[in-house]
């Protein structure tokens, strides 16, 4: 089994081959590493009878997820096949304690024992940038460096300018569209660095080009038809969240609905700020300090400061309700006959704040009648 760092372009060369093994995808630029795992589920699955039996989906978010469950399903045999797919979503190991992160390393050593030079049996640990922390491409982090002894990792930067002008140019020919250095610049200056979010702009704008009879893609045309678009941050959704700031709980989500970010990753980001809320809350009201709510959750004593701050935007009433909505938005979420993003779009709009006369109206009085 192949161990290391790679990064994202070493990966997607590696694609041409047969890949195998333990794979960890981190890092910040979502479009490349998603685009990955698609391909690797196209190339390990595709349309196969057989591809519901031979990819694995598993959510650490799920109440019945234990660490054990990943080796239960990479171990099982393919289903006559000789390829397979596991995907684990939502492991934050932020969150992780020392002795969970001791029992992971410990699971993942002992998966080689599956490795089979026949197969193509492939693990993918697909973290958000909030979920990994692999420190920078010449420093990583500690984790990380145990980690990569252990399988291949594989680090999703953010592209360059440059590049990222090139690969918007690239995505304009492929429409029949063409376009100058400049233009492209100053679509990225417009709408942002998201690859997501460019990807539709440059859809949308050929669209519009084609529509008119034309090939070539002036700046003109990207004041008409690309929406001014500031860059939205990691933590953006969920600060936006803790301040009570309606604006930007929108303007976040709408940005992670372009970019089509799973329904069930967004559920889990508003699930994970109202739950610590409440919880942080429930302690602090039993007397309890900082320190020791630090030392209880094994944070760090700041964030649980920015917790504790946050709460005074909301009664424990309304925190209560908001966890018993996020829970009700979750089983919604598993009901295949709903739109997911209506759900999402409902919850949000009960949890967070309405405006009246400019100013901020906060929703728990409503709710506690």
């Amino acid at each position: 089994m192949k161990t290391g760092i790679l990064s994202g372009s070493d990966f997607r060369r590696s694609l041409r081959g047969a890949p195998s093994g333990i794979f960890l995808f981190f890092g910040e630029e979502e479009y490349t590493k998603h685009h990955c795992l698609m391909t690797l589920r196209q190339q390990l699955c595709g349309d196969s009878n057989t591809a519901v039996f031979n990819h694995v989906r598993l959510s650490a978010a799920d109440a019945s997820f234990t660490l054990h469950k990943i080796t239960d399903a990479y171990s099982a045999l393919p289903f006559f096949s000789t390829q397979k797919l596991t995907e684990v979503h939502d492991l934050d190991f932020g969150a992780l304690g020392e002795a969970q992160l001791r029992d992971l390393l410990d699971l993942i050593s002992g998966l080689s024992a599956y490795q089979n030079e026949n197969e193509q049996n492939v693990l993918v640990i697909y973290c958000l940038p909030s979920e990994f922390d692999g420190g920078s491409e010449n420093r990583p982090s500690a984790l990380l460096k145990k980690l990569s002894a252990l399988l291949t990792a594989v680090r999703f930067d953010r592209e360059t300018p440059a590049r990222l002008a090139s690969w918007v140019e690239k995505h304009f020919a492929a429409e029949r569209i063409m376009s100058s250095p400049e233009v492209c610049r100053a679509l990225i200056a417009r709408c942002g660095s998201s690859m997501f979010a460019l990807d539709n702009e440059v859809q949308k704008l050929s669209a519009y080009l084609h529509a008119n009879g034309r090939e070539r893609v002036e700046m003109t045309d990207i004041e008409t038809v690309v929406p001014a678009n500031p860059e939205i941050g990691d933590f953006d959704f969920s600060n936006a969240m803790l301040n009570c700031d309606p604006d930007g709980v929108y303007t976040a989500y709408a940005e992670m609905k372009s970019r089509r970010e799973r329904p069930e990753l967004i559920l889990g980001s508003v699930v994970s700020v109202y739950d610590t809320l409440y919880r942080v809350q429930t302690v602090a009201d039993a007397g309890r300090s900082p320190s020791d709510i630090a030392a209880a959750f094994r944070w760090n004593e700041t964030r649980v400061k920015i917790y504790l701050r946050a709460c005074r935007n909301f009664s424990a009433s309304f925190l209560e309700r908001a966890v018993r909505a996020c829970r009700d938005a979750d089983l919604k979420l598993k009901n295949a006959s709903l739109e997911p993003y209506t759900v999402l779009e409902t919850l949000l709009a009960t949890l967070t704040p309405r405006r009246r006369g400019g100013t901020t109206e906060r929703r728990e009085p409503s709710w506690e009648k």
